[in-house]
């Protein structure tokens, strides 16, 4: 732990307003009952199909979703059972919205390659959809200077849901198959309508129009060409 406590991180995290305003207490903060979930450490040496050790089976709070559901997820691969999860939950009115990395944003290429095989899919499911731009909260960056970047690279890591806007899970799964089956994760339920409002302001902050891309289903110009002319009927993310 010395080493971590002289490293050139910490020294950097100090000068940060918001650790000085934590060191001094002055930060208001919000206390709300909460559950803890977890894989047991079991799960790695269990096959994947038994998910009995898997916290991903105790999906209560998604169950119980009465009006909407918010997504935060950089690794976003939807397998066959979120997408029928999601499928259900639209068919009952349920509006979802998620926001994982684009492209550019990503750091795991072959991710995203697997995650765009569900874009129209999920759009046309009607799942508002977000991606975040390379260089969105680009203010963040202009008061601080960085030896190896001129300018860092945006890339969203955090995995987060809102329910209802009444509750607010965070932890480390991923929703791809990998964290569901293969690694072992932990999440926080956290029964609380005022952590849940700050954190969808926060949510729409990063979905504004210089910060993340929408998609959408459009249908394509019939002057479009690349190899072949793209059918006037066809329809195509932008």
């Amino acid at each position: 732990m010395k080493r971590f406590k002289t490293s050139e991180y910490f020294e950097d995290i100090k000068t940060r307003e918001l650790y000085k305003e934590f060191q001094k207490g002055s930060i208001p903060l919000i206390y709300a009952d909460a559950k803890l979930f977890f894989d047991l450490p079991e799960k790695i040496l269990t096959p994947a199909d038994d998910d009995d050790t898997h916290l991903s089976r105790l999906s209560g709070g998604v169950d119980s979703v009465k009006s909407s559901i918010v997504i935060v997820n950089p690794y976003f691969v939807p397998d066959e059972k979120i997408m029928q999860k999601i499928k259900e939950l639209r068919q009952e009115g349920i509006e979802i919205y998620i926001l994982t990395n684009s492209l550019a944003a990503n750091d795991a290429i072959p991710v995203y390659a697997e995650y765009a095989k569900f874009h129209k899919a999920l759009l046309k499911l009607g799942v508002h959809l977000y991606e975040v731009k390379p260089h969105a909260v680009e203010y963040i960056f202009k008061s601080h200077t960085y030896t190896k970047l001129k300018s860092p690279k945006t890339s969203l890591h955090a995995k987060s849901m809102i329910i209802d806007e009444e509750d607010f899970i965070i932890g480390s799964f991923n929703l791809d198959p990998r964290s569901d089956k293969l690694n072992t994760e932990v999440i926080a339920y956290i029964e609380s309508k005022k952590l849940s409002t700050l954190e969808r302001k926060l949510f729409n902050y990063f979905i504004e129009p210089e910060n993340a891309y929408e998609l959408s289903l459009e249908k394509a110009p019939s002057q479009l060409c690349v190899a072949t002319c793209v059918p006037k009927d066809d329809l195509q993310v932008v």
